[in-house]
């Protein structure tokens, strides 16, 4: 499959909800495989640039009735939020969204103020609200 085909696959899979599958049928069970190391190929790359994006999007062989298909997945959730079980019961973690830290540094060091990146970006936690104080 052409490079081209599969970065256009990948950012359909990226619009859908999480847990939505895209499946793309193969020949056989080596042209499944084939197609799935070009996808994980481009999703390396991907990871490098986007990693966040890169890490919601899945690849896998599916096998239904004898045939073979190629699942590009767009797996639930956030790579960027956890949860922590303790004795106490369970809660919610997260982890800082690199490409938003370094947006936000641009905007920053672009000397935007506050109220000009609230209009732009959601939930600002007080750290990032430092930024701009």
């Amino acid at each position: 499959m052409n490079r081209e085909i599969v970065l256009k696959w990948l950012e359909v899979v990226d619009a859908y909800k999480p847990g939505e599958s895209l499946f793309l049928a193969t020949e056989n069970r080596d042209h499944s495989k084939l197609m799935v190391k070009q996808f994980k190929e481009e999703l390396k790359i991907l990871a490098e640039l986007d990693p966040v994006k890169a890490n919601k999007l899945a690849v896998a062989t599916a096998v239904k009735d004898g045939k073979y298909w190629v699942e590009v997945k767009r797996t639930l959730g956030s790579p960027l939020v956890g949860f922590k079980k303790s004795a106490t019961g369970v809660e919610r973690t997260s982890i800082a969204d690199p490409e938003r830290r370094r947006r936000l540094a641009f905007m920053a060091e672009d000397g935007m103020t506050l109220a000009e990146v609230e209009e732009t970006e959601d939930d600002l936690t007080e750290e990032e609200k430092e930024m701009f104080r």
